[in-house]
C-alpha cells in the first residue's frame, strides 16, 4: 500500500515492499487410522498439511477425517489390542479385570504360538501350569502376557 503525495506516490519502506505470504507449512497435523480391505487391516498414518489459518486447516483435517470413515476406516486406537477389526482372525479383547485377553469362540482351540497384538513382530507362546494357560513373550527386561477367555 502506497501512500499518496502532492509529487505522487511516497517512496516504500523495504517492510512495505514486503508482501506476507502465509506458511502452507506452518500447519501440519498426522492421525492414525485401521482401515479393512478385503479382509485385511492396514494401520496407516495421514498427514494433512496447509490452510490459510488454524481454522482452515482443523476443517481440512475433520474433512479428510470424515472421508476415511465414509469408507469404513477408524481411528487408530491406543493399545493395539483394542483395535477392530482383529488381525488374522484372532480376536483380541480385555478381561473383566482389564487383561488383554484372546477370545476363543465355542470349540475353537488355544493355540501354541499367535502374534503379539501390542509388540510388532513379537510372537506369543502358549504356557501353561497348574492354575491353567496363557500367552507370553519376552519384552526387554519383563514378559508381555495375555490370557485366553472363551465366549460363546
Amino acid at each position: 500500500m502506497s501512500v499518496q503525495t502532492e509529487n505522487g506516490p511516497a517512496p516504500q519502506t523495504k517492510a512495505e515492499r514486503l508482501v506476507e505470504v502465509p506458511n502452507v507449512d506452518a500447519y501440519s497435523t498426522n492421525f492414525y487410522f485401521d482401515l479393512a480391505v478385503e479382509g485385511q487391516t492396514f494401520s496407516a498414518q495421514m498427514t494433512v498439511r496447509g490452510g490459510a489459518n488454524g481454522l482452515d486447516h482443523i476443517q481440512r483435517v475433520q474433512g479428510a477425517m470424515k472421508e476415511i470413515v465414509q469408507r469404513g476406516g477408524a481411528a487408530r486406537t491406543r493399545n493395539k489390542a483394542e483395535a477392530a477389526p482383529a488381525q488374522a482372525g484372532l480376536e483380541w479383547g480385555k478381561s473383566k479385570r482389564g487383561r488383554t485377553v484372546l477370545i476363543l469362540r465355542e470349540g475353537q482351540p488355544e493355540p501354541d504360538n499367535v502374534p503379539c497384538p501390542v509388540h510388532d513382530g513379537k510372537t506369543f507362546r502358549r504356557k501353561t501350569n497348574e492354575d491353567g494357560s496363557w500367552l507370553s513373550h519376552k519384552d526387554g527386561d519383563t514378559f508381555c502376557t495375555a490370557g485366553f477367555e472363551k465366549r460363546p
